[in-house]
């Protein structure tokens, strides 16, 4: 960690401090499943490590499977969820504390190369917040690098597309990092709640860490969401209201909400694209460039997580949560005709599949690649994996790099190199994949720069 941040040893030990105030006051364990303790068994069947369930103190990434320590309490029915939002709604009472909604940020406001503040859409009028001591950019991997480039932080050829004067040249935007992930979902003849799994499994040899999620609500919530079960060319938005309804008004959604997913996170893929602003109108999302298994070996990775995963669920641990074929007919009466219309503009077979269902959801009936039900399905000769994988990319939301540590923020102080008063604390900064879900990470970033900065005693702007 010093070496990737470039910490001196006090800024070592108060980053650890930010870490260590993050894990005593917002994990907690994960509660002791059948399931989590079946996914646990059959990752360590598959030579993934043995987790300690006595063990529920560790919140370091090692080698081997673990306890979770999460910023979910799943003991509190409600499931709160201990991440920013609900930090500020817990402070919300503070005097010194003011957060606007229904806020759009257009732009960082510079004093030559001071950031003074920012102008902001409040209820569509424009008004101006001035800043004392900075300004801290926390709108993520995308939005972050918009904001950066129509202030006039980028490369040339960025702003002199937007025709913005420049406050400094640094590469904002490049070295956009999406972390995929390849889901297998394993079916449970009857419904099971849902859950976030019990252990992780860590297997830096192979270069992935192993987790599990699932469970009513879950399946079908990011079914409607990711549009993740259609292949990725045919992901159009004007599929989500039909997906919805798919999910939530028939038989089919309650079928998914009997999977449970097996998943693997690439350590640190290769590929690399950009996020790059079209327009000064920051309503208008940027254009973002992927550039997936672009990079020599990326695709070879996740052949590796594809395959180290259907080994977990081949496992006999999981053999009451995975079903080899269709446990029956469900009652619904098909799409009607402008459903149909809606799938075939997406380019999908409408009717191709079991019960008149999109061929995409084939799986549902079985997938024998796999030899259980899964959905989507590759195909049987595995020679075809690397184009069912490029056609079927499924990102974790993992997000990094458009605003890098040592290429545009400074490290130690994350601020904006050439600027001052300006500071990145999301994963834009974090230059390359983290080994888990980056959360964690990018919330001791935020507490050991709001630190620092609150030692100094002045105010500053959350964008």
């Amino acid at each position: 960690m010093q070496e990737h941040l470039g910490l001196d040893d006090d800024d070592l030990d108060q980053y650890y401090q930010s870490s260590k105030w993050l894990a005593d006051n917002l994990l907690t364990p994960l509660p002791r499943t059948d399931y989590g303790e079946a996914y646990a068994a059959a990752a360590e069947m598959a030579g993934h490590g043995r987790a300690d369930f006595d063990d529920v103190s560790n919140v370091r990434l090692k080698d081997g499977a673990w306890v979770v320590r999460s910023l979910f309490n799943l003991t509190d029915p409600a499931w709160p969820r201990q991440t920013p939002a609900k930090l500020l709604h817990d402070r919300e009472h503070m005097p010194n504390l003011h957060v606007v909604t229904k806020a759009l940020v257009s732009k960082v406001n510079f004093k030559n190369k001071r950031a003074v503040g920012v102008e902001v859409f409040v209820d569509g009028s424009l008004q101006t917040v001035a800043a004392l001591k900075g300004v801290i950019m926390a709108a993520g991997a995308i939005y972050t690098p918009q904001i950066l480039q129509v202030s006039g932080i980028g490369n040339k050829e960025t702003l002199s597309h937007l025709s913005v004067p420049p406050v400094t040249y640094l590469p904002v935007g490049e070295n956009f990092v999406d972390r995929l992930t390849y889901t297998v979902q394993i079916a449970s003849r009857k419904k099971i709640d849902k859950y976030l799994g019990y252990t992780v499994a860590v297997n830096t040899t192979a270069g992935i860490t192993f987790e599990s999620v699932g469970g009513s609500g879950i399946d079908s919530q990011m079914a409607i969401a990711s549009l993740g079960l259609a292949p990725a060319k045919n992901r159009y938005a004007f599929l989500m209201p039909l997906m919805k309804w798919l999910m939530n008004e028939t038989p089919i959604g309650e079928l998914v909400d009997h999977f449970s997913n097996i998943l693997g996170l690439v350590h640190d893929p290769q590929s690399r694209g950009s996020v790059q602003a079209t327009s000064l109108d920051v309503s208008q999302p940027p254009q973002v460039t992927a550039n997936y298994f672009s990079a020599e070996g990326d695709m070879d990775k996740q052949l590796a997580n594809l395959k180290a995963n259907i080994e977990i669920a081949r496992q006999d641990p999981l053999s009451d949560w995975r079903m080899h074929s269709a446990f029956g007919t469900p009652n619904w009466s098909g799409f009607n005709s402008s459903q149909i219309d809606l799938l075939e503009q997406a380019g999908l077979n409408a009717t191709g599949g079991p019960w008149g269902l999109p061929e995409f959801l084939n799986g549902l009936l079985t997938c024998e690649a796999m030899g259980f039900i899964s959905v989507p399905c590759p195909p049987k000769d595995e020679s075809k994996w690397p184009k069912f994988l490029s056609d079927n990319v499924l990102s974790t939301y993992h997000y990094f790099g458009t605003a890098a540590l040592g290429s545009v923020v400074e490290s130690s102080s994350f601020q904006v190199k050439n600027t001052e008063g300006l500071y990145v604390v999301d994963a834009s900064a974090i230059p390359r994949a983290t080994c888990i879900n980056p959360v964690g990470t990018i919330m001791t970033i935020g507490h050991f720069v709001g630190s620092k900065l609150a030692r100094a005693g002045h105010p500053s702007v959350l964008v």
